[in-house]
């Protein structure tokens, strides 16, 4: 069953990465922040429709208003699953921001970045927690930084 999987729902997950991209780069840059949150929501959600994932969600998870999500993280999915229940800008290491393709992607996103080297990023990390909050968003943060 995993070897039938891969073979037929990889090049979809390929294809719908690579459109999205393209997507990303044209659309991006002239979406509000309402509009690009949506995008990533729907994006998200797709994705995980495209993987076979199914989101359950337990209890009644605030909907509205700002909201802080501390999670664990177990793979590269958490993101999209989080994504796919309400638009979500994460908390993450600077070094992200680095890497080929995935960093402007995550920067275009929201991502809030956090140099881990440096005492002050937390104050600058806290100001713009704070600003995202008296507007209403929504970010997550993995506690312990790195996947289990």
């Amino acid at each position: 069953m995993g070897l039938l999987f891969f073979v037929f729902r990889a090049p979809l997950v390929i294809l719908w990465i690579a459109s999205s991209l393209l997507s990303v780069a044209v659309v991006y840059p002239f979406l509000p922040l309402s509009g690009r949150n949506a995008m990533n929501q729907n994006w998200s959600r797709a994705l995980m429709k495209i993987c076979g994932v199914h989101v359950r969600v337990h209890g009644q998870p605030k909907m509205s208003g700002a909201t802080l999500w501390v999670s664990n993280h177990v793979s590269w999915v958490d993101i999209f699953i989080l994504s796919s229940v309400r638009c979500v800008a994460f908390i993450a290491k600077s070094e992200i921001r680095q890497w080929p393709i995935i960093g402007w992607l995550v920067a275009k996103a929201g991502t809030v970045f956090l140099n881990r080297h440096q005492r002050q990023a937390i104050k600058d990390v806290s100001a713009q927690m704070e600003h995202r909050f008296t507007r209403g968003e929504v970010l997550g943060l993995f506690a312990e930084g790195t996947t289990s």
